[in-house]
């Protein structure tokens, strides 16, 4: 009685998920082509020919490319805060990671590409070219995620895939030490700021009792919480720590103590 009772309702959630589901990814298409582009990116990094290699500049420009052009194509966010901001955003992201594909095609793997050229078997294994794009890519990835982010959890995930690939990018950048030292340092002060931004999430749902950040009209969103019942003492203090949490991420003042000692240590 109990399921049939409760089945027409879990259709039409069922059914709402689905579309719901689908209108994402109708917003994800050029995060997609840079999925598609760095699985690619991957692949050709492992190749022992080094013209394949010497590719994958190219190969990731044309990957950023297509990204740039699917997102000023593609649809606008519904009930999206800003206007075109999204579209904006992707596109610029895109422009960016173009001079740093080309400014990157000749810092990684430099001393060991000429060894191999001076008669060295190519070993897959030691070679990070192809991580090294890939890893850039999906941070890319994960700012194009920020800019279609409604939802605290959403937002959580694509700024830790924007930083999580620098760590690893900080320490292949270059064989030395230093650079290794770079990377454990520059995890574990990112591991920090996520740390705190994460806790003013969850503080800001304690306070609102939902994650969406904004929504349909009529939904209930930590936005129209905010500007109809205030902040509160417990929402103030959320958002206060997912502020200085971000800008320890971005390095901002006087959370940018840190950088100097990463940049020294990258290539």
């Amino acid at each position: 009685m109990i399921d049939v009772l409760l089945q027409p309702v879990l259709a039409q959630a069922t059914d709402g998920g689905a579309s719901l589901m689908m209108e994402k990814l109708s917003y994800l298409t050029p995060e997609i082509a840079l999925f598609v582009t760095t699985c690619l990116a991957m692949i050709m990094g492992l190749s022992p020919s080094r013209a394949v290699r010497d590719a994958l500049p190219l190969v990731t420009i044309v990957g950023l490319v297509v990204a740039g052009v699917l997102a000023y194509t593609g649809p606008q966010m519904a009930n999206a805060p800003m206007g075109d901001l999204m579209r904006f955003g992707k596109v610029l992201i895109a422009i960016v990671g173009i001079p740093l594909a080309l400014l990157m095609s000749g810092t990684v793997d430099r001393d060991y590409e000429d060894a191999v050229a001076r008669g060295l078997p190519f070993d897959a294994i030691r070679s990070n070219r192809g991580e090294f794009y890939a890893f850039m890519l999906f941070s890319l990835m994960g700012l194009m995620l920020c800019t279609t982010a409604d939802d605290l959890i959403w937002l959580f995930l694509a700024l830790e895939l924007t930083s999580l690939p620098t760590y690893v990018m900080v320490s292949i950048s270059t064989g030395r030490a230093r650079s290794q030292e770079a990377g454990i340092k520059y995890f574990f002060l990112g591991a920090l700021g996520a740390a705190v931004f994460l806790f003013g999430f969850a503080l800001m749902y304690g306070a609102t009792g939902t994650t969406l950040l904004f929504g349909p009209e009529g939904e209930h969103t930590i936005t129209t919480a905010f500007a109809t019942q205030g902040l509160g003492t417990l929402g103030l203090l959320g958002v206060i720590l997912a502020f200085i949490g971000v800008c320890f991420k971005i390095a901002a003042v006087p959370m940018h103590f840190y950088p100097p000692d990463v940049y020294e240590g990258a290539s």
